[in-house]
């Protein structure tokens, strides 16, 4: 996804990042794939790129840095709060690159006249 993202960037579109979902888990510290808990770190920031991607790129290391990274090209990157409430998430649990997304705003984003892609 960072990748569609920043070609987007790159092509002067506007992008939009939401993660909804269980996808919010993996923007959360102490959360996030096989099942660790307790942990300083979000799934994204565990989630190395391959290096050979890396290299060719010119990205950081790894996905939590790669969405700061196109949120620094311009990307607008938010998280369904809602979502979040059934995995018991604080905000303060969640990647500082995002910004909560309530419903109604959800719903503006999601029904403007756009083109969408879903990961």
């Amino acid at each position: 996804m960072p990748n569609v993202a920043w070609a987007a960037l790159a092509a002067g579109r506007r992008v939009t990042i939401v993660f909804d979902g269980s996808a919010v888990t993996s923007v959360a510290r102490g959360y996030g794939w096989r099942g660790w808990f307790g942990i300083d770190s979000t799934a994204m920031e565990r989630a190395g790129l391959l290096e050979r991607e890396r290299r060719s790129l010119e990205v950081p290391e790894d996905y939590g840095a790669y969405l700061r990274f196109i949120k620094q090209k311009g990307a607008e990157i938010y998280y369904n709060t809602t979502m979040a409430l059934p995995y018991q998430i604080d905000p303060e649990q969640i990647d500082d690159a995002l910004e909560p997304l309530e419903l109604q705003a959800l719903l503006k984003v999601l029904t403007a006249d756009a083109d969408y892609l879903v990961y």
